[in-house]
């Protein structure tokens, strides 16, 4: 019967930090996935300051949510991400509008991909 409890325990607390995690990483996700579409308005709309000041919000909150997403998510996502975040400020920088919203939407995938790798679905379980 001891057993039983303890290996009930586990279970839980195992789907709970499942559940914190998945929370996590889905708020973060959908923060970044809007900042980085607000750099994308202001590019559209030629406001390089404004996409500039954006970009250091989503380099921040990135670098941040990165404490906890080293623990849980594969590292090749984290380096996709990085990389594209790297384009993202250097196209901002010499103002190259074509590649820099060539690299936001590339952006937006790598940080979908990550909430996406991380839900429970049948597909990540088989």
């Amino acid at each position: 019967m001891k057993s039983l409890f303890i290996s009930t325990l586990l279970i839980v607390l195992l789907l709970l930090n499942w559940i914190f995690t998945f929370n996590f990483i889905a708020d973060t996700s959908k923060e970044l996935t809007m900042l980085t579409q607000k750099i994308e308005y202001n590019i559209v709309k030629d406001q390089w300051f404004s996409a500039q000041k954006n970009l250091k919000l989503l380099e921040t909150k990135w670098n941040n949510s990165l404490k906890i997403l080293k623990l849980v998510i594969n590292h090749d996502e984290i380096e996709k991400t990085n990389l594209s975040l790297i384009k993202v400020r250097k196209y901002i920088l010499t103002q190259n509008k074509d590649n820099l919203l060539v690299e936001t939407s590339l952006l937006k995938f790598h940080i979908n991909h990550i909430k996406e790798n991380e839900s429970l679905s049948l597909r990540n379980i088989f």
